[in-house]
């Protein structure tokens, strides 16, 4: 019979099923559970002796849904993982089940982010709803001689207090000092473009900008056009950029809109669209 429980010693398990599934390094695993502190831990699933499934759990920071009045702790599935000789026999549903629970028993919200999109459908049955989305647009750049004063590069804080501004209107995920402070660690600088109007976070050693807002008033050719200028200033000819999207899921030549996150349905808010931000891939 299959047992679930919280890492003691299994970690070394844990980290082996994740670099195993991913394709991650031993040490970025390392340095994740390093980095979340007390606010991560791990669930491994035991069967017949034998660590066959596991699944890292951390807060993400908090699930504001603001026409509610809703502040809610939210908590991250992720990397969740079964040893290939063991699947198709219900044990990565079943561990998704036992972190679901734990969260909402501490009165938080349970949430995961498909690693694709054909496990949308994987996660339905066993309790989530798709209800944040995004939307990914790829820009060709012209390089850039100078740096444009309209540049700001920001502080995390500074970056996490714009975005609570732009997004204050939006069901979002309030990031955690520490999820920002990852966001920082993993990124070439977060900027401010049109005075504020528009926030960019960069990715390391890439043409990608995982996360770009914008203020509601802003035509999406203004984006484009601010996006553009940073990506030419930081010499990329060529830059894909994530911004929030909606359930209409359309897909062009432009790019595509997905389902970004998923949460664990009966809650009873009746919110359709969020934004949740950092999917840290």
């Amino acid at each position: 019979m299959a047992t679930i429980r919280k890492v003691t010693d299994e970690y070394t398990e844990l980290r082996s099923l994740w670099v195993q599934t991913f394709g991650d390094k031993a040490e970025f695993v390392d340095d994740f559970y390093a980095c979340w502190g007390d606010d991560i831990e791990g669930y491994v699933l035991e069967d017949e002796g034998r660590i066959v499934s596991a699944l890292t759990m951390f807060r993400m920071g908090d699930l504001v849904i603001p026409e509610e009045g809703v502040s809610k702790p939210a908590y991250i599935s992720y990397a969740i993982c079964t040893d290939t000789a063991a699947r198709g026999r219900g044990f990565g549903s079943q561990i998704t089940e036992f972190a679901r629970d734990v969260a909402i028993e501490r009165d938080g919200v349970s949430m995961l982010s498909p690693a694709e999109a054909s496990l949308v459908r994987f996660y339905q049955p066993i309790g989530y709803e798709p209800r944040f989305y995004a939307m990914e647009r790829t820009l060709v750049c012209d390089a850039l001689e100078d740096y444009p004063d309209e540049i700001d590069q920001l502080s995390d804080a500074t970056y996490n207090s714009l975005r609570e501004e732009l997004l204050a209107d939006t069901v979002h995920i309030s990031l955690s000092d520490t999820a920002i402070h990852f966001v920082e660690m993993q990124s070439d600088g977060l900027y401010a473009l049109l005075d504020g109007k528009v926030i960019v976070a960069t990715e390391a050693d890439s043409s990608r900008f995982p996360e770009v807002i914008a203020a509601s008033d802003l035509e999406p050719a203004e984006i484009e056009a601010a996006v553009a200028k940073l990506a030419g200033a930081l010499g990329k000819n060529i830059c894909s950029y994530r911004m929030p999207g909606n359930e209409y899921l359309q897909s062009g030549a432009l790019g595509k809109e997905y389902v970004q996150a998923m949460i664990a349905r009966d809650t009873g808010w009746k919110f359709s669209t969020g934004y949740f931000g950092f999917t840290f891939d």
